[in-house]
């Protein structure tokens, strides 16, 4: 069954890659083939994320590092959303309670999660006769409308590869198949430590992220 992956970039990252050492160089394509059966090729790999801005930690400079080693991948394309910064007031917690509210800085990703759901349909109509399944990766229950609307227009199955250990009791009730990443398959579908980008450059494993 060919297949077309939608990976929520930020949501990935969040629920299985952050805080573990080892894991984060990881090859796409190489996890997706350790995690569907062999009789999936893969078609496309669409990569929704947005660019962090934590210029002062480094983590924007590794996160264009990883990206560039993404586009090593063939069919395998990036679409941006952005990262928007408000200030606005929380309420503290104190004995288990709302306390009184402090005003914080509030950073969140826009634009992803409705554009994975905007180029699913897309792909069903423009690319209908090119994949035969389609699969999101993520933990998001936001896209369970998506998944449960996407079945009702079409007779492929829409599966949800979940990166949380944890079930997604929405997207389990909705999705054709249901299936969690194991963290075996993506230490094992780390990219080699360098690479060579299209444009002809060198690209290497930040050293952090040994």
């Amino acid at each position: 069954m060919r297949t077309i992956y939608y990976v929520d970039g930020l949501n990935l990252y969040k629920r299985l890659l952050e805080g573990r050492s080892g894991v984060k160089w990881l090859d796409l394509e190489a996890l997706f083939e350790a995690s569907l059966p062999a009789n999936t090729p893969i078609v496309k790999i669409r990569y929704f994320t947005a660019l962090v801005h934590d210029h002062e930690t480094g983590a924007r400079s590794r996160q264009r590092q990883y990206l560039a080693a993404l586009e090593t991948i063939r069919g395998l394309e990036v679409r941006y959303g952005t990262m928007r910064t408000d200030r606005t007031s929380m309420p503290t917690v104190l004995e288990g309670v709302a306390g009184p509210e402090i005003e914080v800085w509030h950073t969140r990703e826009k634009g992803s999660d409705v554009a994975m759901g905007a180029w699913l349909f897309h792909d069903l109509q423009a690319l209908k006769d090119r994949f035969d399944a389609a699969v999101l990766v993520t933990h998001d229950s936001d896209q369970a409308e998506t998944v449960r609307l996407a079945r009702k227009v079409t007779d492929k199955p829409i599966g949800i590869l979940d990166p949380d250990p944890t079930r997604a009791k929405h997207l389990h009730a909705c999705a054709s198949f249901y299936r969690h990443i194991k963290i075996g398959a993506v230490r094992s579908s780390q990219f080699p430590e360098s690479l060579l980008t299209r444009s002809g450059r060198t690209v290497s494993r930040p050293p952090s992220w040994a």
